[in-house]
């Protein structure tokens, strides 16, 4: 939700429509990622069935984090939108956090039990670099510096989707008005 007010605050009518729509999203990021239950089928020998399925429900968890974080990066990474430097630092470490400790879950389910310390000693050293990444990159002139997503490659395409962006404000504004 605060993604959404800080992403478009130049659009404040697609801001305030994004915000109703972040629950759908949410909701089909879970659907997703649930979806994805089949991957855990089959409790390997001498995994109790209590911790198989408690790594399997953080997988999906984690997946459905990483769902969501794809489907507004897809959206920010689309149309150009100013965003804090900081936001984006964020998104990029989520997306790898998040989908590193959902894919390391599948393994601790999928692989023999001879390979769960090397597994957490992954899933460790991945939450070290990102916290890492985080701690060096993270900054408070991050919150002033801004940076346009979206196309900044084309020119072309940029100015037509930033016409697209701005139409689409202004059709969600008479909508929303009585």
């Amino acid at each position: 939700m605060e993604m959404c007010k800080l992403t478009l605050t130049s659009h404040p009518a697609l801001a305030g429509f994004s915000r109703g729509v972040v629950g759908y999203v949410v909701l089909g990021s879970g659907v997703i990622a649930a979806l994805t239950i089949f991957l855990d089928q089959g409790v390997r020998p001498a995994q109790p069935v209590i911790l198989h399925h408690f790594f399997a429900v953080e997988r999906i968890m984690y997946l459905m984090l990483t769902v969501f974080l794809l489907v507004v990066s897809a959206f920010l990474m689309w149309f150009p939108v100013k965003v804090r430097r900081n936001i984006a630092v964020y998104t990029i470490g989520f997306v790898v956090y998040f989908s590193s400790r959902s894919f390391v879950l599948l393994m601790l389910n999928r692989f023999p039990a001879r390979h769960i310390g090397a597994m957490s000693v992954l899933m460790l050293s991945i939450s070290l670099i990102c916290l890492v990444s985080w701690i060096w990159s993270l900054r408070p002139e991050g919150e002033q510096i801004l940076t346009v997503t979206g196309h900044r490659w084309n020119p072309a395409a940029f100015e037509r989707l930033s016409r697209q962006l701005n139409s689409i404000n202004g059709a969600v504004a008479r909508l929303g008005r009585p």
